[in-house]
């Protein structure tokens, strides 16, 4: 996880690769978890799955999401600091 985080940190045009990847990635946009994740963001719909994604990302590379946090999105039960991650703060 620190490997990717420094990667993603280093790299301003990785980052923004991830980020697009991501936001095309359908298989992870099921309705119900972008419709669980737009309540967390609470932005207009046009843009959840970019800031979202961006601050996942962003998230990873700054350190703020731990490899717990991560996983917690694959689980679909949060970890109050994926959620306010999430939410920008």
């Amino acid at each position: 996880m620190e490997a990717v985080g420094e990667a993603l940190k280093g790299s301003a045009a990785l980052r923004a690769k991830v980020i697009e990847k991501c936001i095309n990635n359908e298989r992870q946009w099921n309705p119900d978890s972008q419709e669980g994740l737009a309540t967390i963001v609470t932005t207009a719909d046009s843009r959840n799955k970019r800031l979202i994604c961006e601050r996942l990302y962003n998230g990873i590379a700054s350190g703020r999401l731990t490899a717990k946090d991560i996983r917690s999105f694959n689980d679909e039960t949060l970890t109050p600091n994926a959620i306010r991650v999430l939410r920008g703060k």
